[in-house]
Formats: structure tokens, C-alpha cells, sequence
């Protein structure tokens, strides 16, 4: 059964939730499911405005240390790795990320023998609302699955976690037709975010007439949450003593992972990157490779 895991922290101990009329307040997510309570939410964050742009200025600066690492010491250099078999491995991107931005991962991930690729978001920089790319994404997967005729992977970064979670959970058995693994790169359901980046989201929500907010109730989906791990290969990584997003973690305990990295650099620290490909190359187990013949009929039959 799938768990969730949280990072122990209450951060806003005198906010209290408005749920709507005819809602459970008993949920034991503490988190904001509509529009006027993350607005309260950030009202309540107010005070810590300053500490908040500090925390993310630094997280800021520590991932371009992160990505000088990758840069210097490529992962793909370290000949104890064992090779990708080549299957397709998208990355969605979190909020504001492009392809330009996770361009060390891809290459390094390319160069593992994996065929990696950003998923083409159109406006370069994820700001649509999550709610908007779950179709999309589902479709896109089906696409990259028929054309290589086998399973794809998914990572999720922040945000683009966001939207893979989702459609594990809305469309779960379209996606599991054509994808095999998802690791999901500190996504949190959230329960605390940084102030700055909470406004801005806030107005991209505006701008893309967006209702993400409520896609937090996903959280209380206990049969959803079970599917993913029944349906899909599941890596959770989330980032210890986080900065800009913190929260419940999906997945069950042996799935669960903790780095020491920063937020927007979680991939091109040398060390996450290195888990991600070492789950991506796992094998499979027989029982599960049972399942995914049966499953992939489909797709090795289009193809």
C-alpha cells in the first residue's frame, strides 16, 4: 500500500484552513485545495517575506554551484555505471524550468544510453497550470511508447512531478499503457511554499485562468495513491530541509529517497542524478515483468 511520507514541519501553526461548505476538515493533509485558501495562505506567509527571498537567493546560488559540479564531473564519466537500454526517458520540468535549463542532465542521461528528452511545453518555461497538461502528457506518452514500441519513463521535477502524479492518479490506466517507471523529483504535496515563488505561481494561475489548488485533494485519494504504485515503478526523491516547496511525499518507505541538494538544481547535483539513472537501469522484478508483457501487448502490436 502506498504511503505518505512528510518532512515533520508545520509551518504555519495559526493558519486555518476555509474549507468550502460541505467539505471534511478532518483531512489529515494540511495543505490548500481551493483558491481563496492559498491566498490565505500566503497572506498568512507575509511576515516571512524577507527570510523567503533569502532562502530562495540561496537556493538559487547553490544550484548553479550543483550544475558547475555536473559540468566539470559528468556522471556519465563514472565507469562503475552500468549503461540505460536506450528506452525513452522524458523529463518534465518544473515551474519556470526549460529545455535549456536541464540541458546537463539530458546530456549526461544521453550519454548513460538513455534516449532523453524535455518535454516540449510550447511556452519554454511551464507555467501552465498542471490541471492543462494531463492530457497532454498522457498523449505524448502514448505517442513516444508506439513510435520506440516499448514502454517510456517519466521524470517529474517539482511541477512537472506535479503533472505526472495526476495523470498517474486521473488517468491512470491510459498512462500505464505506455509508461513503465515515474521518479518524481521533489514534488511534494505541498503544506509549505516559498513566498516569492508562491506569488508568481499565483499569477501565472491568473494569467492561464488556472485551478491547481484544488488538485491538492488528490492527496486524500487513498485508492488513487495506491494505483500508482500497482500501476507504475515508482522513485520519490525529495530534498531535504527544502526552501521552496515542503509537504507530504508520495510513495511507499523503500521508494522514498532524501538528498542534500538545492530545489531548482535537485537534478544536476551529481549524486540525485546518479539515483535517478541507477533506479531508471534497475531490472525489473518477474512478477511485474509478468504484468508489463501482458500489458505492453498493445503497444508492441502498433508498432
Amino acid at each position: 500500500m502506498i504511503e505518505i511520507q512528510r518532512n515533520g514541519n508545520r509551518p504555519y501553526s495559526a493558519w486555518e484552513n476555509p474549507f468550502e461548505e460541505g467539505e471534511n476538515s478532518s483531512s489529515r493533509l494540511n495543505t490548500f485545495r481551493t483558491w481563496q485558501e492559498y491566498i490565505d495562505y500566503l497572506r498568512w506567509e507575509t511576515p516571512n517575506v524577507f527570510r523567503d527571498g533569502v532562502d530562495a537567493s540561496l537556493d538559487c546560488f547553490r544550484a548553479v554551484v550543483e550544475a558547475q559540479e555536473l559540468f566539470f564531473n559528468p556522471i556519465h564519466k563514472d565507469r562503475n555505471l552500468p549503461q540505460g537500454d536506450g528506452s525513452f526517458v522524458g523529463l518534465f520540468s518544473g515551474f519556470l524550468g526549460n529545455k535549456l535549463f536541464y540541458s546537463l542532465p539530458i546530456n549526461n542521461l544521453r550519454k548513460l544510453n538513455w534516449d532523453a528528452e524535455v518535454y516540449p511545453d510550447g511556452n519554454g518555461a511551464h507555467v501552465r497550470p498542471t490541471e492543462q497538461m494531463i492530457d497532454p502528457v498522457v498523449e505524448y506518452s502514448r505517442k513516444k511508447a508506439k513510435a520506440s514500441g516499448r514502454k517510456i519513463h517519466w521524470i517529474g521535477h517539482s511541477k512537472g512531478g506535479h503533472v505526472i502524479l495526476a495523470a498517474a492518479i486521473l488517468k491512470t490506466k491510459e498512462l500505464a499503457e505506455s509508461v513503465d517507471q515515474i521518479v518524481i523529483v521533489d514534488a511534494p504535496i505541498p503544506d509549505r511554499v516559498n513566498f516569492q515563488t508562491g506569488v508568481t505561481y499565483l499569477i501565472a494561475q491568473t494569467v492561464f485562468r488556472g485551478n491547481d489548488f484544488k488538485l491538492a485533494r488528490l492527496g486524500d485519494d487513498e485508492e488513487g495513491l495506491a494505483r500508482i504504485e500497482e500501476n507504475f515503478r515508482l522513485t520519490t526523491i525529495k530534498v531535504a530541509n527544502g526552501r521552496i516547496i515542503d509537504g507530504l511525499h508520495v510513495g511507499s518507505e523503500e521508494n522514498i529517497f532524501e538528498v542534500e541538494s538545492s530545489h531548482p538544481g535537485a537534478l544536476h547535483k551529481s549524486s540525485s542524478l546518479r539515483l535517478v539513472h541507477t533506479r531508471l537501469v534497475r531490472p525489473i522484478s518477474e512478477d511485474r515483468e509478468a504484468r508489463e508483457k501482458i500489458m505492453q501487448f498493445p503497444i508492441n502490436k502498433a508498432a
